[in-house]
């Protein structure tokens, strides 16, 4: 209920029902990413354990920031290494993420249908001005 109140709030205090949407707006993207966070953080612990349970040991905790449509996360994961053997980020591989991928497969594929009917920085700007993440032309495929 404690969002229902931080509406409420806002939809009173504001000048017009414009400035309460912009408002609005902001708290939703914040909600999700907190609520992506946590999301992400229980899911890394529960792939750790399938590895520690296999002998891995946790090696070191890195961060990955990611644009999604709600928005960009930071968001921490553990890496796991077994004496002889490469060192993995179970996340990562749960999740199907490509190394060093900065988008989501959404935002990709959103993205990717932008720019299939127009120019690439259109598509850009379109993307900006219509989400919660930003995108340069550069970044499309």
């Amino acid at each position: 209920m404690k969002i229902i109140a931080q509406m409420m709030e806002i939809l009173e205090g504001s000048a017009t029902f414009l400035e309460a949407e912009i408002l609005f707006e902001e708290l939703f993207r914040q909600k999700a990413e907190e609520c992506f966070q946590e999301c992400m953080e229980r899911l890394d612990k529960k792939c750790i354990q399938t590895y520690k349970d296999q002998g891995y040991e946790m090696d070191s905790v890195r961060k990955r920031t990611m644009q999604f449509t709600f928005g960009t996360v930071e968001f921490s994961r553990r890496r796991v290494r077994k004496k002889g053997e490469k060192s993995l980020i179970p996340l990562d591989k749960f999740l199907q993420l490509s190394p060093r991928s900065r988008n989501s497969p959404l935002v990709e594929m959103k993205a990717a249908q932008m720019a299939s009917d127009g120019v690439y920085r259109k598509a850009a700007d379109a993307i900006n001005l219509l989400t919660n993440f930003s995108l340069s032309h550069s970044a499309f495929f």
